[in-house]
């Protein structure tokens, strides 16, 4: 079966909040329930796995369609500008 028919399939038989391990450590498909107006969709988690393959979180990042996996992507395509002697200058703050 094609990746497109497993998800197409997942997204009909798979339980709401169900994941589907992809082939990339660390990055699941989620499924997420029908809400009001909204069918039910899919969308990508990003959540750390141990040894075994196994999420190390309760839930991830969830990006789904639309404007935060936009914004996402357009966040990781800029280049970079920093060096490593800003970074040391300038730590993060969260």
């Amino acid at each position: 079966m094609s990746s497109e028919g497993k998800l197409s399939m997942f997204l009909k038989t798979g339980s709401d909040w169900g994941k589907l391990k992809t082939s990339v450590p660390g990055i699941f498909i989620l499924k997420m329930p029908a809400y009001k107006n909204s069918p039910a969709r899919l969308a990508v988690e990003l959540n750390p796995v141990d040894g075994s393959g196994s999420p190390t979180k309760k839930r991830g990042i969830v990006l789904s369609p639309g404007r935060s996996l936009r914004m996402l992507v357009e966040l990781l395509d800029r280049p970079c500008r920093c060096t490593a002697s800003r970074l040391k200058s300038r730590p993060f703050l969260i």
